[in-house]
């Protein structure tokens, strides 16, 4: 039978069957022996399994993936290996918190970038827009939401206190496999609770500072909504890319994308003569956050 990774924990599956069954699963021995990437079995991914007893399967066959999310993390020797967080997601929806905690422009550029490079379209999702109380914070907010519109990307104004957007970001979920990541804190599960209360799932708080989150999602699970699937995904502190190729990168910015093309093919956008991208900058096109981003990701800084 055909169904959907709902949840991976620790060699256990949940799995979707399309009639609505739900079966736990393990995987078969064969298939870990094929192992050939960092996690054989992860959220979103498409399988075959085998009944082996009333709500029991075991996982025979992992389909191959159209798009997926994948971090970078640290391994033996100063080695690294590709750590899969979730797999055939249509829209990646990169969270931030209007106030606090603090918008992290570089992990949100390195999101969408991983979007990018993993098949994903792109959306940004600005919570707690209750909490703009004063002008001051009000007009930042709104500044770093047009940085991202101007980028090309959707973004949804939203709050789970007051409801505000809810109905318009559920209906972009409709028919479709997302996915919510972003740094601790940002409300990725209270979003989740306004979107479908019946979850109830728990919410951490910020430290004393308000700076920073709890990680309360400790792995990553699909819900349904309406005809689509969601993924509420634990929270990140970085995203560690490694290298990508400066063709590859320069396409992972779409403003960037949209402008001619610069006079050397190889143009790094740093001080070289005819930089299409310099120009932008500007003539205040582009954001001085972006470029700054763009120009880490290629330097490989994590």
């Amino acid at each position: 039978m055909e169904g959907v990774v709902l949840r991976a924990a620790s060699g256990h599956f949940e799995v979707w069957l399309p009639h609505g069954e739900r079966l736990h699963c393990t995987m078969w021995g064969r298939l870990k022996k094929e192992k050939w990437r960092s996690e054989l079995v992860v959220a979103g991914d498409r399988v075959i399994v085998d009944r082996v007893g009333p709500g029991e399967g075991v996982i025979v066959e992992v389909f191959e993936r159209r798009s997926w999310l994948v971090r970078r993390e640290p391994g033996p020797r100063g080695r690294h290996f590709e750590d899969l967080i979730v797999a055939n997601v249509d829209v990646l929806f990169v969270c931030v918190a209007a106030t606090a905690p603090p918008i992290q422009p570089h992990l949100v550029d390195r999101l969408l970038v991983a979007g990018f490079l993993g098949r994903m379209a792109c959306a940004v999702v600005f919570t707690k827009v209750d909490t703009l109380v004063d002008e001051m914070s009000r007009a930042s907010a709104e500044e770093w939401a047009m940085i991202y519109r101007q980028a090309g990307h959707e973004v949804f104004w939203t709050s789970a206190q007051t409801g505000e957007g809810i109905s318009a970001l559920r209906e972009a979920l409709n028919h479709r496999v997302s996915a919510f990541v972003g740094a601790s804190g940002v409300g990725k599960s209270s979003l989740l609770n306004a979107i479908l209360p019946e979850l109830g799932l728990r919410v951490g708080e910020l430290d004393s500072k308000g700076r920073s989150g709890t990680h309360t999602t400790r792995a990553v699970s699909l819900h349904r909504v309406g005809e689509g699937w969601v993924a509420d995904t634990p929270g990140l502190r970085d995203l560690a890319l490694g290298q990508v190729n400066l063709q590859v990168l320069h396409m992972a910015f779409p403003e960037f994308a949209r402008l001619p093309p610069c006079r050397f093919r190889d143009c790094r956008h740093l001080n070289e003569p005819g930089c299409e991208v310099k120009a932008a900058l500007e003539r205040g096109e582009i954001a001085k956050s972006r470029l700054a981003s763009f120009h880490r990701i290629l330097k490989g800084d994590e």
